[in-house]
């Protein structure tokens, strides 16, 4: 006879949907739509953020009882998915491209926050969502227009005050700036980029002109939603956020400070904190020169000692933390023979832990004791090679590069990176990239999502 049970999952699922529903339309309905009112995105945003839940909620979960044999193949199979997704419409602006990548990625934190509590869980979407609500309300909207202008002898420089008078009248807007593009003398017209004042607070889709190339946003999402997957076979996966701080104080000299954060174990478990100061040198335009301190606080995993059979347990030291100094010197070389840059650096770095001690539990004794770890030192080589495309007009800078780590007794892990920098303003620029470092001693390899923002003044 039929019979209608749930799963414990399936019943923490539900939950899990409800609070990502819920907020998902408060951003896209209460943050979004009140000033785009772009039903078009509506639908396309809800749906979306709908689909992807339940998309990775299932593939991770409902078959996670076949282990590491599914997991490269859900990799693959994301990738796929996102790879082949394109639009046929008009480019996505960047506002709305935001909007998308953040929902698609709160669906995928939401689905895939089995480790958080619900109260964790909310927490995180309230965070998100103030985020939002301080871009909307308190960051004004650059408005702007092209118009391909018919008066090009208005466009000279010493004629700006005529041109800004007449495309006011003309167009009825309060301009701040105007840049002056193509120029066609056989039809006698320009076109121009006007920079203007609005007193609505609704974006103009036809005015967003600044574009990402949407096969690079959905490859980047499919690296994103496939690290998951690929974490259930012998890696691991984290997330690595910073935020830097860099003073300009002549064409040679500059001053940097930067803070960074890191999370391991599939986003589960803190890694490291750090804090670091450095300064940098260009003699020349090809060459650059920089040196540091980095100051580091460290989880380091729990350790388990065994008895002479090797099948008894004998000591147990829980996960501790402990304090690391690190000191680093680096020489970059760079060439740009087009629109591709290649640079190649070479970094020395010297890292000592001092003594510390830590508790210990003797499972025999049924007691704990302390232990004290010895300090140490290591020199390591870091050897890093990177491409990084100028796409023409265009504010995001995709690069690659792979970098190899010497250490006392060879090679001990290579990185491969590829990600884009996104230069907002002249000062602030976002960074995202994805890494794959491939270990070469006792760690496993690891999937690296990696967001960073600086500050250039």
């Amino acid at each position: 006879m039929f019979e209608l049970n749930f799963s414990t999952d399936f019943a923490h699922m539900l939950v899990r949907f409800l609070i990502s529903v819920v907020v998902n339309w408060f951003i896209i309905d209460r943050l979004y739509y009140v000033r785009s009112r772009r039903r078009d995105f509506y639908f396309t945003f809800m749906l979306i953020s709908i689909a992807i839940f339940f998309l990775v909620f299932f593939m991770i979960f409902v078959l996670e009882d076949m282990k590491g044999k599914t997991g490269i193949g859900i990799g693959i199979g994301l990738f796929g998915i996102f790879s082949i997704m394109r639009y046929r419409t008009d480019t996505m602006p960047v506002r709305e491209m935001t909007y998308l990548f953040v929902l698609i990625s709160l669906s995928v934190v939401n689905a895939l926050g089995s480790t958080l509590s619900l109260v964790e869980l909310i927490v995180t979407n309230i965070i998100v969502i103030f985020a939002f609500w301080i871009c909307e309300k308190r960051l004004g909207i650059q408005h702007i227009k092209l118009v391909q202008y018919d008066r090009i002898e208005l466009v000279k420089p010493e004629r700006e005050e005529e041109l800004k008078a007449d495309l006011e009248q003309r167009l009825g807007l309060n301009i701040k700036k105007i840049e002056v593009g193509g120029i066609d003398f056989l039809r006698d017209t320009a076109i121009l980029k006007v920079y203007y004042l609005s007193e609505s607070q609704r974006t103009n889709g036809a005015d967003a002109i600044l574009k990402m190339p949407k096969p690079a946003l959905f490859t980047l999402l499919a690296i994103f939603l496939s690290l998951p997957a690929m974490a259930q076979s012998d890696t691991e996966s984290g997330l690595w956020a910073s935020a830097e701080v860099q003073k300009k104080l002549n064409k040679q000299w500059s001053l940097s400070a930067e803070a960074e954060y890191r999370l391991r174990e599939n986003f589960g478990s803190t890694d490291r904190w750090t804090l670091s100061a450095s300064a940098a040198y260009k003699p020349v335009k090809w060459l650059k020169l920089d040196a540091g301190y980095k100051f580091l606080r460290v989880l380091n995993d729990d350790e388990t000692t065994w008895k002479d059979n090797g099948v008894d347990p004998n000591k147990w030291t829980p996960a501790w933390w402990c304090t690391k100094h690190r000191l680093f010197a680096s020489a970059t070389v760079s060439l740009k023979p087009g629109r591709i840059e290649f640079s190649l650096r070479e970094r020395w770095q010297y890292t000592y832990r001092p003594e510390t001690t830590v508790d210990r539990y003797d499972i025999d004794d049924d007691e704990w004791e302390t232990k004290t770890k010895d300090g140490k030192a290591q020199h390591v080589l870091r050897s890093r090679l990177q491409a990084e495309y100028d796409i023409p007009k265009c504010k995001v800078d995709p690069y690659a590069s792979v970098e190899c780590y010497h250490a006392k007794g060879g090679l001990q892990k290579i990185r491969y990176t590829a990600g884009a920098d996104w230069k907002l303003t002249k000062q602030h620029v976002l960074g995202a990239f994805y890494r794959y470092v491939d270990s070469h001693d006792d760690d496993p390899d690891l999937h690296v999502v990696g967001l960073g923002y600086k500050y250039k003044f």
